[in-house]
């Protein structure tokens, strides 16, 4: 569990002065402010660094360090958060259903919470096109949030299915079952995503942030920003302004020089 002090920390790396009443209004302004504060970044595997899951180094990267991360270091630590909140919550694992083919292997972390008398799911940490507030687990249920429509189903293979409605229908985002999962299972999860030559994060460079009206997504070097329902894209330079963006839009100061990032891999891969 954290400390009080590191507690304490990890609220104002969140723009907080104070620990939220956990309710699940309380809670959902949480999720909210995390989802902005703290950026979704896979950067350190095209550092060669790989991605440790080591609680206190997860902790030094996101809050001493005010780096971002992917699910498994970014809702790992969140538990943490609700854990020292005295809130009950456990990890899941999730199948995400957003590349062609499938279904492809439980590689989505995600959050189990009790609250309120029943039980909802928080995700802090999915780089798609994925929910700003909390979800109950309830389905047939759609939820409208500022940023799309969002719903769960039952599926007969998968378990629970979470959509998000588009234009010409709804989109699966990732699939998952209440099975509990053990520190193994997520140190497998890692271990694929962080280093297998076919997994998404070791061929492209992705952040993600929410912002107050929309959402920034990176994918390589493509740059697109969502505001009041609107996407702009822009190619970013192949060079150390890059960084820059990084920096001033992300908020991931990678403190190295341009080159010592890996070149994402062909479009075609």
């Amino acid at each position: 569990m954290l400390t009080p002090a590191q507690r304490d920390a990890y609220l104002a790396r969140l723009g907080l002065t104070t620990a939220p009443a956990t309710t699940p209004d309380g809670l959902a302004d949480l999720h909210a402010a995390h989802m902005m504060a703290v950026p979704f970044e896979n950067f350190d595997i095209h550092l060669g660094q790989g991605i440790s899951l080591d609680p206190e180094a997860v902790y030094d990267k996101v809050v001493a360090r005010r780096r971002g991360g992917y699910c498994f270091e970014l809702n790992g630590l969140f538990l943490r958060l609700l854990a020292a909140l005295e809130v009950e919550a456990r990890p899941l694992l999730a199948r995400v259903w957003l590349a062609p083919g499938g279904p492809h292997p439980r590689t989505h972390k995600l959050c189990l919470v009790e609250l309120g008398g029943r039980p909802w799911i928080f995700d802090i940490g999915f780089g798609g096109p994925g929910f700003r507030l909390p979800m109950p687990l309830e389905t047939g249920r759609v939820d409208d949030q500022p940023d799309g429509r969002f719903r769960l189903r039952e599926d007969a293979d998968h378990g629970f299915m979470l959509e998000t409605g588009r234009d010409d229908g709804w989109l699966g985002l990732y699939s998952f079952t209440l099975e509990r999962c053990w520190p193994a299972d997520f140190e497998l999860g890692n271990h694929y995503t962080a280093t297998a030559p076919d997994s998404l994060f070791t061929q492209r460079r992705l952040a993600a942030r929410f912002t107050a009206d929309g959402r920034l997504t990176l994918l390589d070097h493509q740059l697109t920003t969502r505001a009041g329902g609107i996407d702009t894209t822009e190619t970013l330079a192949d060079d150390a302004t890059y960084l820059d963006v990084l920096r001033t839009r992300f908020g991931i100061d990678l403190d190295v020089p341009y080159h010592t990032l890996k070149a994402p891999c062909p479009v075609s891969a």
